[in-house]
């Protein structure tokens, strides 16, 4: 059995707002999002930057393809790993299409 260590962080997205607070990544080797069953179905965007200021934030791009990197929760609740997506940025945050309304989402982080 491999012994790793987790580590929680909550993340807010405040009512009206489209963009949720920046989140470390780190050294984590898998980092995970969990956004509750109550948010406003709609599609995510990550974006990513080393640096935890919101000027040094980009769309992530598709590792699968071309475009951006897009997140479609449809208002239930899911998870999703960002390990291939997010790789090497130290800090991210989610950038919703429309405003979900005020929730929490839990950023899971892995390192083994």
């Amino acid at each position: 059995m491999t012994n790793f260590a987790m580590q929680t962080q909550a993340i807010a997205v405040a009512s009206g707002a489209t963009v949720s607070s920046i989140f470390a990544i780190g050294a984590h080797a898998d980092v995970g999002l969990v956004i509750p069953s109550a948010a406003v179905g709609s599609q995510a965007f990550l974006q990513v930057g080393a640096a935890a200021e919101s000027a040094s934030m980009v769309r992530a791009t598709n590792p699968e393809g071309s475009g951006d990197w897009i997140w479609n929760h449809e208002g239930a609740g899911k998870a999703v790993s960002l390990a291939r997506v997010a790789g090497p940025f130290p800090f991210a945050r989610l950038e919703f299409e429309a405003a979900p309304g005020s929730l929490e989402i839990t950023v899971l982080g892995k390192r083994t």
